[in-house]
Protein backbone atom coordinates (compact mmCIF):
# COMPACT_ATOMS: atom_id res chain seq x y z
CA UNK A 1 0.00 0.00 0.00
CA UNK A 2 1.88 3.27 -1.06
CA UNK A 3 1.87 5.94 1.35
CA UNK A 4 -0.74 7.91 -0.01
CA UNK A 5 -3.07 5.16 0.39
CA UNK A 6 -2.36 4.38 4.25
CA UNK A 7 -5.17 6.07 5.53
CA UNK A 8 -7.57 4.52 3.55
CA UNK A 9 -9.58 1.45 4.91
CA UNK A 10 -9.15 -1.21 2.52
CA UNK A 11 -12.09 -2.48 0.30
CA UNK A 12 -13.05 -5.16 3.19
CA UNK A 13 -12.52 -2.62 6.02
CA UNK A 14 -14.85 0.22 4.18
CA UNK A 15 -17.74 -2.83 3.82
CA UNK A 16 -17.22 -3.23 0.24
CA UNK A 17 -16.50 -6.37 -1.84
CA UNK A 18 -13.77 -4.67 -3.98
CA UNK A 19 -15.40 -5.31 -6.95
CA UNK A 20 -16.50 -2.42 -9.16
CA UNK A 21 -17.30 -0.90 -5.84
CA UNK A 22 -20.13 -2.56 -5.10
CA UNK A 23 -21.64 -3.02 -1.83
CA UNK A 24 -22.37 -6.53 -0.22
CA UNK A 25 -25.67 -5.19 -0.19
CA UNK A 26 -26.39 -4.16 -3.93
CA UNK A 27 -29.69 -4.89 -5.18
CA UNK A 28 -30.89 -5.79 -2.00
CA UNK A 29 -32.77 -2.41 -0.98
CA UNK A 30 -35.16 -2.44 1.63
CA UNK A 31 -37.81 0.31 1.06
CA UNK A 32 -39.39 -0.30 4.03
CA UNK A 33 -41.05 3.08 5.12
CA UNK A 34 -41.07 4.50 1.24
CA UNK A 35 -43.90 5.33 -1.31
CA UNK A 36 -43.12 5.08 -5.02
CA UNK A 37 -45.14 5.52 -8.28
CA UNK A 38 -44.22 3.30 -11.42
CA UNK A 39 -45.92 4.34 -14.52
CA UNK A 40 -46.75 1.65 -17.00
CA UNK A 41 -47.16 -0.59 -14.63
CA UNK A 42 -49.77 -2.54 -16.66
CA UNK A 43 -47.32 -4.95 -17.99
CA UNK A 44 -43.38 -5.64 -18.76
CA UNK A 45 -40.81 -4.16 -17.08
CA UNK A 46 -43.26 -1.71 -15.26
CA UNK A 47 -44.99 -4.33 -13.50
CA UNK A 48 -41.75 -6.34 -12.97
CA UNK A 49 -40.20 -2.89 -11.48
CA UNK A 50 -43.72 -2.26 -9.24
CA UNK A 51 -43.70 -6.06 -8.20
CA UNK A 52 -40.16 -6.01 -7.51
CA UNK A 53 -40.15 -2.47 -5.58
CA UNK A 54 -43.06 -3.96 -3.09
CA UNK A 55 -41.26 -7.12 -2.48
CA UNK A 56 -38.49 -4.98 -1.20
CA UNK A 57 -41.06 -2.81 1.14
CA UNK A 58 -41.92 0.09 -0.88
CA UNK A 59 -45.40 1.10 -0.95
CA UNK A 60 -46.36 1.41 -4.60
CA UNK A 61 -48.71 2.95 -6.88
CA UNK A 62 -49.06 1.25 -9.90
CA UNK A 63 -50.15 3.46 -12.95
CA UNK A 64 -51.59 3.05 -16.33
CA UNK A 65 -53.98 3.45 -19.09
CA UNK A 66 -54.98 -0.27 -18.96
CA UNK A 67 -57.77 -0.34 -15.83
CA UNK A 68 -57.59 -3.92 -15.88
CA UNK A 69 -53.74 -4.76 -16.67
CA UNK A 70 -53.15 -2.04 -13.64
CA UNK A 71 -55.31 -4.01 -11.16
CA UNK A 72 -53.42 -7.48 -11.75
CA UNK A 73 -50.04 -5.80 -11.09
CA UNK A 74 -51.84 -4.87 -7.89
CA UNK A 75 -53.23 -8.10 -7.15
CA UNK A 76 -50.28 -9.72 -7.62
CA UNK A 77 -48.55 -7.65 -5.45
CA UNK A 78 -50.93 -8.25 -2.41
CA UNK A 79 -50.68 -12.01 -3.19
CA UNK A 80 -47.05 -11.53 -2.44
CA UNK A 81 -48.04 -9.62 1.02
CA UNK A 82 -47.47 -6.20 -0.41
CA UNK A 83 -48.83 -3.29 -0.66
CA UNK A 84 -50.13 -1.36 -4.07
CA UNK A 85 -52.79 0.72 -5.28
CA UNK A 86 -53.64 1.02 -8.72
CA UNK A 87 -54.52 4.14 -10.31
CA UNK A 88 -55.70 4.68 -13.94
CA UNK A 89 -53.35 7.58 -15.61
CA UNK A 90 -53.14 8.90 -19.12
CA UNK A 91 -49.61 10.66 -18.43
CA UNK A 92 -50.00 12.90 -21.28
CA UNK A 93 -52.74 14.67 -19.13
CA UNK A 94 -51.53 17.05 -16.85
CA UNK A 95 -54.81 16.67 -14.76
CA UNK A 96 -54.66 12.83 -14.54
CA UNK A 97 -50.85 13.27 -13.27
CA UNK A 98 -51.44 15.38 -10.94
CA UNK A 99 -54.22 13.04 -9.48
CA UNK A 100 -51.78 9.99 -9.68
CA UNK A 101 -49.40 11.76 -7.40
CA UNK A 102 -52.31 13.14 -5.05
CA UNK A 103 -53.32 9.59 -4.74
CA UNK A 104 -49.79 8.55 -3.59
CA UNK A 105 -49.66 10.81 -0.71
CA UNK A 106 -53.16 10.85 0.35
CA UNK A 107 -52.55 7.51 0.52
CA UNK A 108 -49.34 6.98 1.69
CA UNK A 109 -48.48 10.16 3.24
CA UNK A 110 -45.84 10.85 1.16
CA UNK A 111 -44.16 10.05 -2.22
CA UNK A 112 -40.80 9.37 -2.49
CA UNK A 113 -39.65 8.14 -5.77
CA UNK A 114 -41.31 7.81 -9.37
CA UNK A 115 -39.98 4.72 -11.98
CA UNK A 116 -41.42 6.70 -15.54
CA UNK A 117 -41.64 3.70 -17.08
CA UNK A 118 -44.40 4.24 -19.43
CA UNK A 119 -43.31 4.42 -22.98
CA UNK A 120 -44.64 3.65 -26.49
CA UNK A 121 -43.20 2.27 -30.00
CA UNK A 122 -45.73 4.05 -32.01
CA UNK A 123 -47.11 2.60 -35.58
CA UNK A 124 -45.00 0.27 -37.27
CA UNK A 125 -44.65 1.69 -40.39
CA UNK A 126 -42.50 4.02 -42.82
CA UNK A 127 -42.33 6.75 -41.62
CA UNK A 128 -43.68 8.62 -44.81
CA UNK A 129 -46.97 6.80 -43.91
CA UNK A 130 -46.33 8.15 -40.18
CA UNK A 131 -49.55 10.44 -39.77
CA UNK A 132 -49.21 13.61 -36.88
CA UNK A 133 -51.72 11.97 -34.58
CA UNK A 134 -48.95 8.91 -34.57
CA UNK A 135 -46.38 11.19 -33.88
CA UNK A 136 -48.12 13.56 -31.55
CA UNK A 137 -48.89 10.26 -29.68
CA UNK A 138 -45.29 8.76 -29.27
CA UNK A 139 -43.62 12.44 -28.44
CA UNK A 140 -46.72 12.85 -25.87
CA UNK A 141 -45.97 9.45 -23.86
CA UNK A 142 -42.50 9.42 -24.15
CA UNK A 143 -41.11 12.59 -23.71
CA UNK A 144 -44.05 14.91 -22.16
CA UNK A 145 -45.77 12.48 -20.16
CA UNK A 146 -42.16 11.72 -18.18
CA UNK A 147 -41.76 15.81 -18.02
CA UNK A 148 -44.76 16.08 -16.77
Amino acid sequence: MSAANADRPSASESGRDGVRGRSPRAGKSDLTGRAGLVTGAGSGIGRATAVRLAAAGAQVVAADRDEQANAETVRMIADAGGTAIAVTCDIVAPDEVDAMVATAVTNFGRLDFAHNNAGVVGAQRRLVDYTLDDYDRVIGVNLRGTFL
